[in-house]
């Protein structure tokens, strides 16, 4: 229901714009359709939290899957010399080292946002499997798995997760799980600068690490991300 009525008033927001510009000088009516595309994107972060959006999408955290891939991610913000985020996966990691200004993000923002990271990097890589996605961040995975609705910038990082390109990048069936910091090393390492302890659990598993780069849709994401939270 929500779903059905947030589209019909995102359409009246837009043609309200369009009016506007024409009955108005060209630089104030610009103005109010730039306010008014802001309001579309936070209604559709409102929709993101919706029971209707979960019961439309069977194939969305299906838990009775076994996974066929694992990924891991974490965010460090404090108590370290290099925050950052950082992500695991059957051998290759990667990392991101943030900006004063990106730390400027809550905790739970950045670690939502390695999530999907997370899904920029590796979902293509498992295009055609189940997959495992793990955070330490206990409300990540709460409003993952229950699409339970929390701040207006969660809900805007979930929004963004359900749409192209990142929704298809979720591979054929997906899952949200919480994992306790502790267990959650691998990929604490790299977000905190700790390179040496990916080299110990290489070698104990005998596995062949291998660094991928963060692409520019991830970075773009989150300077998009930074802008929303400011705004």
């Amino acid at each position: 229901m929500y779903g059905m009525y947030g589209t019909i008033y995102m359409q009246a927001l837009r043609k309200v714009g369009n009016e506007i510009v024409k009955i108005t000088s060209n630089a104030l009516g610009q103005f109010l359709r730039n306010q008014l595309e802001r309001w579309e994107v936070r209604i559709k972060t409102m929709i993101a939290g919706c029971s209707f959006a979960h019961g439309t999408r069977e194939w969305y955290n299906t838990n009775e899957i076994v996974p066929q891939a694992t990924v891991f991610g974490d965010a460090a913000k404090e108590g370290t010399p290099t925050p950052g985020l950082g992500g695991y996966s059957h051998g290759a990691w990667w990392v991101y080292p943030l900006s004063e200004l990106e730390l400027k993000l809550p905790i739970v923002g950045l670690e939502f946002i390695t999530v999907l990271f997370n899904v920029i990097i590796f979902g293509g890589r498992y295009e055609n499997e189940a997959i495992e996605w793990l955070s330490d961040a206990q409300v990540v995975t709460q409003v993952l798995k229950n699409w339970a609705r929390k701040s207006e910038l969660t809900q805007y990082i979930h929004w963004r997760l359900l749409e192209p390109p990142l929704k298809e990048n979720l591979g054929q069936h997906s899952t949200f799980r919480h994992i306790n910091g502790v267990a959650n090393e691998i990929s604490d390492a790299p977000s905190r600068g700790k390179y040496h302890i990916l080299e110990k659990w290489s070698a104990q598993v005998s596995m062949k690490l291998q660094q991928l780069e963060v692409p520019e849709a991830a970075k773009r994401l989150l300077q998009e991300t930074i802008t929303f939270f400011e705004s």
